[in-house]
Parts: structure tokens; C-alpha cells; sequence
């Protein structure tokens, strides 16, 4: 049984939901049925993000349903918005029509390296650590694991082409570091990433170097 908490994100749910259920609405509606709206989806995932800290093991803030797949969104975008809501440990709840999605509809949902990131036994959401420049924003939260692991998204809220960089100081890495694209599924080196505008998104796992 799973214990859900719905008030829309009023009332400052996230300050006492967490001590009685397992998940709580922490936004309005991300969106009107059938149509998605970019810079709505980005409102409510700020909004969530304000309340990170309330997340965790079996209790998390759910900022609404997945708008990928649902009318309004290009393929980047949707691939976006399934990493915000996975790097926020957030209930992936699919709220398109799955009777008639497409292909890459499909693989962007069942996109197993994602999830997992989502699902982390650690259920830390992301915070932000850096934005450098106004849209150019890196997120980033830790993971179970021996050797340390965190989820990093590299997100370009601009419209325009942009090239980051990542200073392992900023993730709180003090040496070498292996990096893993979770997209991509697999390994690169030297973290300098071009990320296209209009919200691509990079989910990356580094993590210590033995």
C-alpha cells in the first residue's frame, strides 16, 4: 500500500507530508490534459526543487505527472523532462496516451540506466551546484554505492547552443573520477560537454577513480 498526500503544493505540504506518507503533490498540475507546455513543465520542476531536502527513502515529492509523450513537447524536450524528474527522485507516473505512443516515446520511458538513477536506494533528490551563466545550470545528487557515485545533469535552459564544464571541485571530487553517459550508455573521458539549446539535457555518472 502506498500512501499518497494530494493538496496541489499548497498548504507547505513538504514540511509535514513527509512524517505521514509515502509521496505528496508539491505543484499544481504540470499541465492541461492532452497538451504540454515547456515553460510550464520547467515551473514545476523549480518549484519542486525548492523542496528538496524533504525527500528521501519512501517518502518522496512528486511534482506531477510525465509530460513525455504528450502533445506539445519535441524529442528533446521529452528526453529532458524524463531526466529533471529522474535526477528529483520523483514518481515516474506516465501521463501519456500508451496506446498510441511512439517508438521513441517508448525507449525514453523504458530507458532502464535512467530509472535507475530515479529508483536509487539513497532517495536523495538533486540540488543545484552551479550556474555559471544565466540557463546553463548543473544538478547533481548522490547515490548508494561504496565508491561514491552521483548523478550529474548538464541542463541548457537557453536558447542557444552552449558548451559546459564541470569542475569536479564543484561535485565535492577531489582527483580523478570515472564518468559513465547514462543516455548514451557509456563511458567517456575529459567531462566537456556541447549541449544543444532548448533544454538537452546530459546524465552523467561519475564517480571515484580507484
Amino acid at each position: 500500500m502506498l500512501f499518497y498526500i494530494c493538496n496541489w503544493g499548497y498548504e507547505l505540504a513538504w514540511t509535514w507530508a513527509p512524517r505521514l506518507s509515502n509521496v505528496w503533490r508539491s505543484t499544481p498540475d504540470v499541465g492541461d490534459p492532452g497538451h504540454a507546455e515547456w515553460e510550464r513543465i520547467l515551473r514545476t520542476f523549480d518549484q519542486n526543487a525548492f523542496h528538496a531536502v524533504s525527500g528521501g527513502p519512501n517518502h518522496w515529492s512528486d511534482p506531477d505527472m510525465l509530460e513525455v509523450g504528450v502533445p506539445g513537447l519535441n524529442g528533446v524536450e521529452e528526453q529532458s523532462v524524463f531526466s529533471l524528474w529522474a535526477i528529483s527522485a520523483a514518481p515516474l507516473w506516465a501521463g501519456n496516451d500508451l496506446t498510441a505512443m511512439s517508438s521513441e516515446t517508448l525507449r525514453i520511458l523504458t530507458h532502464r540506466e535512467i530509472i535507475a538513477v530515479d529508483q536509487d536506494s539513497l532517495g536523495q533528490p538533486a540540488t543545484l551546484v552551479l550556474e555559471e551563466q544565466p540557463g546553463l545550470q548543473v544538478w547533481a545528487r548522490r547515490l548508494a554505492g561504496s565508491d561514491s557515485p552521483q548523478a550529474v545533469l548538464l541542463f541548457n535552459r537557453t536558447a542557444l547552443k552552449a558548451t559546459m564544464r564541470i569542475e569536479w571541485e564543484n561535485l565535492g571530487i577531489y582527483g580523478a573520477a570515472e564518468v559513465h553517459d547514462l543516455w548514451l550508455r557509456r563511458d567517456l573521458g575529459v567531462l566537456t560537454v556541447s549541449v544543444r539549446p532548448n533544454a538537452w539535457t546530459r546524465s552523467l555518472w561519475p564517480r571515484w577513480q580507484e
